[in-house]
């Protein structure tokens, strides 16, 4: 439900929920992230988590975010993008006409590698999370950890004995390798 738990994909569920947290929660483009966020086979646990947690950070970026909308709108090809896609029929939900939505788009856009590679170096720091999948069943590796598996279960057992029986006063061989025990029978 939470997808997988390698390092790249909590550190894209992270960087994908600053985006998320980042924009206006009236958006198609939160819709959008969200879908990215579920297919990418990021950590949604991860991604709700740094949602939420710039969802605060959000409107101390507003005045930032309104100045650097502004300058994006006023880029012509900018202006003929937003006013083509305004005529499509869900264009006008993006809100990309406004500035604040167009500015925190373009923060969160301009750090999401960044974050993405912070957010990995610590979990690497830290070793949170697992490196690699699983092996998939019937790949090569599998199959060998399975053989590997069957030749310990065929494999002598070795158990630890009492240190009276080790010096080889109470044990009957004198020898501490000993195979799968055998249970006595009540008859003698």
């Amino acid at each position: 439900l939470f997808g997988d738990f390698r390092r790249r994909s909590l550190a894209l569920g992270f960087a994908l929920g600053m985006v998320i947290g980042l924009l206006p929660k009236a958006t198609i483009l939160v819709l959008v992230f969200l879908l990215a966020l579920y297919f990418l086979r990021a950590n949604l646990l991860c991604g709700l988590l740094s949602a939420a947690a710039f969802t605060f950070v959000s409107p101390f970026l507003d005045r930032p975010a309104d100045q650097i909308g502004m300058f994006l709108l006023a880029v012509p090809a900018v202006q003929s993008f937003g006013s083509n896609l305004y005529e499509f029929p869900l264009g006008a939900w993006t809100m990309l006409h406004n500035s604040v939505v167009l500015g925190q788009l373009a923060i969160g856009v301009l750090f999401f590698l960044p974050f993405f590679a912070f957010v990995l170096g610590i979990l690497s720091v830290f070793r949170i999370g697992t490196v690699s999948a699983p092996p998939k069943k019937g790949s090569p590796l599998a199959q060998s950890k399975n053989a590997s598996a069957q030749q310990f279960d065929n494999a002598e057992v070795l158990y630890t004995v009492p240190l009276e029986y080790a010096s080889g006063t109470h044990s009957p061989t004198g020898t501490n390798r000993l195979t799968k025990p055998q249970e006595k029978t009540k008859g003698k």
